[in-house]
């Protein structure tokens, strides 16, 4: 028999959400980093590439194109180096919701912040089992085999697997290291057997989360898209009455509106994710 309620925990993950909109804004925060470890291999070939171009055109010398990509690099790690400490503060406050004790967003971000070295060694662990898929692949390359591109389907196919269950799983690992204080390698051992354990329900509510991330993101294009009919049609009568003018003033606006509210809906929806995760993560340990 199930461990869990989906519907209840849904609930639940509502009530936490609209009641402490104070964690909106850490739960925004969150999501500015990740850019440091969606930059792929077929992103560096055509980095590659795109140096050599401007090296022989000689548009741009070289060091300084490399001194902007390094700039690049190093404000997106900074980024993403954040989004943990954010994401911890966040799980922080969501159990002290459950607890029901009072919290400052001051004190939740202290908490966090000790908590990134643990996030990231979670990350290492996952991106360096990644790169070395690609490593027989790797040295075909250079040897010039003819299995070259077969070994590369199937490291593909092997690492596409090998994500899905990260997926479906590093939640948790996350839970383990903020909530209960286990080192990086233990998170992830702890988190594939609460997986193993407990599969069918840990599937049924990825499942569950799949389907609430499309429906969320749906609803939050219909909201902006409601949003965006009243401020075009302002600006047809602004267009009417004062002229091209006005229109420049109303589209600012109109992008700073828009970007509020999204942020705003951002918020939410980091909150209510994350209190459906932890939810699961509690029944499941329970």
């Amino acid at each position: 028999m199930s461990k869990i309620n989906l519907w209840q925990i849904i609930k639940t993950s509502w009530h936490y959400t609209y009641g402490n909109k104070k964690l909106w804004i850490i739960a925004l925060l969150v999501a500015f980093g990740g850019f440091f470890w969606q930059y792929n291999f077929q992103d560096w070939s055509q980095f590659n590439s795109t140096l050599q171009l401007v090296e022989q055109n000689g548009q741009i010398p070289i060091l300084v194109w490399v001194i902007m990509i390094a700039l690049v690099f190093i404000i997106s790690f900074v980024l993403f180096l954040l989004s943990l400490w954010f994401r911890a503060s966040l799980v922080y406050g969501i159990d002290k919701i459950r607890q029901m004790q009072e919290f400052k967003l001051k004190e939740l971000l202290k908490l966090g912040w000790h908590k990134i070295a643990s996030l990231f060694g979670i990350e290492v662990l996952v991106g360096l089992v990644n790169l070395l898929f690609f490593v027989p692949a790797i040295i075909l390359s250079l040897l010039g085999s003819p299995a070259f591109n077969l070994v590369m389907l199937l490291t593909i196919g092997i690492t596409l697997l090998f994500n899905l269950f990260v997926f479906i799983f590093i939640s948790y690992a996350y839970f383990y290291a903020i909530l209960e204080g286990k080192k990086a390698i233990e998170s992830i051992k702890l988190a594939w057997s609460l997986f193993i354990s407990n599969w069918k329900d840990v599937i049924l509510a990825t499942l569950l989360e799949i389907g609430l991330l499309v429906a969320i993101g749906l609803a939050m294009v219909m909201a902006l898209l409601i949003l965006a009919i009243p401020l075009g049609l302002i600006g047809v009568l602004l267009l009417l009455v004062a002229g091209s003018s006005a229109i420049t003033i109303l589209t600012i606006l109109g992008v700073i509106v828009l970007l509020v509210f999204f942020a705003l809906l951002r918020g939410a929806v980091n909150v209510f994710l994350h209190s459906y995760l932890l939810q699961i993560y509690w029944k499941l340990k329970s």
